[in-house]
């Protein structure tokens, strides 16, 4: 059985905030980011630590986040649509601010603990309470958005950005009417020799399937973009549920994607997470090693 949902809501300090800003100027609230974000950059040069987070914390706990010049106009738009599904655990969208040097993305923070950072203090149950946790929220997207004849696209329906396929993204954005068109470019060179008899005979099945439903994917699902909120002990005590951050990548994709993109970071075949992965995504195990065998084997490069 899939563990409860626990949502992320607005203090009544936060959503006093959304109501002043929506009544803001636009000038103001873009010279006032501006002004933040400069005079923050400047305060850790000078003590010393240059170094600066694409992501603020303002007052009432919420995040200001200056968005990637390659998903700006994407991230708010997905962030938007997650808000909208019913047992799905992300920030709560407030506002969304452009100025003439950037754009940025005004959610709640999440105060709690990164399961990047945490990784190595999780017992065998932790484990397992994740990828149930994780799975029942995956499901609920996947339900509520489920659909065979979507436009593969990011969430504001234009050509999306991914690093997993970057030859889509830098010299041919498009956006896909057809899945078998779409796989067919993200295992790309199957016709080559030295594939020919190999990975073109693993990876055409995949490709060439008939109705694979379009889903709403966060995109990047990955340890480094889960957050419990609370800490630890209080997700251990099943007080809250696992939160999906950054949804940059958020988007209409079949619905395979978000378990690709899960183990697109992760180094070895060998590692447990490999195989946390697929427990989380057991309908797509046989993908997944398929997918890992092109990644080494084809010779083509992905980001």
């Amino acid at each position: 059985m899939y563990a409860p949902h626990h949502s992320i809501a607005l203090t009544p300090s936060q959503r006093i905030l959304k109501a002043a800003l929506l009544l803001c100027p636009r000038p103001i609230k873009a010279s006032l980011c501006d002004a933040f974000v400069y005079l923050y950059s400047s305060y850790r040069q000078f003590v010393g630590r240059p170094y600066v987070s694409s992501v603020y914390v303002l007052p009432c706990k919420v995040a200001l986040k200056k968005l990637n010049s390659s998903t700006r106009e994407n991230e708010p738009a997905a962030l938007r649509f997650a808000n909208s599904l019913h047992g799905v655990c992300s920030p709560c969208y407030i506002d969304e601010i452009t100025s003439s040097k950037a754009r940025y993305l005004l959610s709640t923070w999440i105060e709690g603990d990164n399961v990047l950072d945490i990784a190595d203090d999780l017992t065998l149950e932790d484990k397992d309470h994740l990828v149930e946790d994780l799975r029942s929220q995956i499901a609920a997207m996947q339900n509520q958005t489920r659909t065979d004849d979507h436009v593969i696209s990011n969430a504001s329906g234009l050509p999306f950005f991914d690093g997993r396929i970057p030859w889509l993204c830098y010299h041919n954005r498009r956006t896909f009417t057809c899945h078998r068109d779409f796989a067919a470019q993200v295992w790309t060179d199957l016709a080559l020799k030295a594939n020919k008899d190999t990975l073109r005979l693993l990876m055409l099945p995949f490709i060439e399937r008939d109705k694979v439903p379009i889903t709403f994917c966060h995109g990047d699902i990955g340890i480094h973009n889960v957050i419990l909120p609370g800490g630890l002990e209080e997700w251990r005590a099943r007080r809250t549920s696992a939160c999906l951050i950054d949804w940059d990548f958020g988007g209409w994709m079949p619905e395979y994607w978000d378990a690709i993109k899960a183990i697109f970071l992760v180094g070895d075949k060998d590692d447990e997470w490999f195989e946390i992965w697929k427990r989380v995504f057991p309908e797509h195990a046989k993908l997944l090693d398929a997918d890992w065998e092109w990644r080494i084997q084809s010779g083509v490069t992905t980001v």
